[in-house]
């Protein structure tokens, strides 16, 4: 596995989201790529920095603000698309 597919995956390893072979797949290789093995660091490190931030709600104005922004309409209808190609192959 190249370097750049394991960062690709670091992401979800931490999660432990990956299949069984593919969890093995990049333990093998950060255990021979210093540099990958520095980056899961690096991202287990924020994800126990962002851990212990609190939790907070937005004012109903940000809210507001958020989901009425293109980007937001534009991804929410991406998602869509890609629910209904996904019901459309059963």
């Amino acid at each position: 596995m190249s370097c750049e597919q394991v960062r690709e995956l670091l992401s979800a390893y931490l999660d432990d989201q990956l299949a069984l072979e593919e969890q093995a797949a990049v333990a093998v290789h950060m255990q021979a790529c210093a540099n990958c093995c520095a980056i899961f660091e690096d991202f287990r490190r924020f994800d126990t920095l962002l851990a212990q931030l609190p939790r907070t709600n937005p004012s109903p104005l940000l809210r507001l603000k958020i989901f009425t922004t293109s980007e937001y309409l534009e991804f929410i209808g991406t998602l869509r698309s890609q629910d209904d190609m996904h019901y459309e192959t059963f």
